[in-house]
């Protein structure tokens, strides 16, 4: 990308640095908080969002119940992790186990997730875990608009096409016989 694609694109990889920054700096409490909005965006019934708060919750720091056209309902429990190293697979162990009948589980954290730890989410046999990285959750962020702004500028370039067929297709200004002396 050159010129005001370049500029753009700079732009926005400032922004997300400035997000995770805001993101690092807030309270675990904020920080779910900021999930459960995120959850309401995503289309989960905004009555059933619920930011647990409380330890000894087993893990499960949101939860949340998504309708999807009263065809079916998901039963969420989220997991939320602000920090910096690779989530580990007995995190998602722990999540699993903390599940209800007929939950599904949901971790979101800052970072990223070990390998073993995607396999362990995906285990066949076992309640699946979606996963959600630190860059998956500001690209969420982004696209919601949860805590930024999007900014529109119109940019104006020739149309070529118009242009190239313009002499065929567009009706002289001054007729040929207002040429004539």
């Amino acid at each position: 990308p050159v010129g005001i694609e370049r500029q753009i694109q700079e732009i926005n990889r400032e922004t997300r640095d400035q997000l995770r920054k805001l993101i690092a700096k807030m309270s675990p409490t904020t920080f779910e908080e900021l999930i459960g909005k995120l959850l309401i965006e995503l289309g989960f019934d905004e009555e059933t969002v619920e930011v647990t708060g409380r330890s000894g919750d087993g893990g499960v720091d949101v939860i949340g119940v998504m309708d999807i056209e009263g065809v079916t309902r998901i039963d969420a429990a989220v997991q939320v992790k602000r920090v910096k190293s690779s989530i580990s697979p007995d995190k998602i162990r722990s999540l699993r186990g903390s599940l209800l009948p007929n939950q599904r589980g949901i971790f979101i954290t800052t970072s990223s997730f070990t390998s073993q730890a995607i396999q362990e989410a995906k285990a066949s046999g076992k309640s699946p875990i979606s996963l959600v990285n630190g860059d998956e959750l500001l690209d969420l962020l982004f696209k919601y608009n949860i805590g930024v702004l999007d900014q529109q500028h119109i940019v104006y370039k020739i149309d070529g096409t118009y242009w190239s067929e313009a002499p065929s297709t567009i009706a002289p200004i001054v007729s040929p016989s207002a040429n004539k002396v």
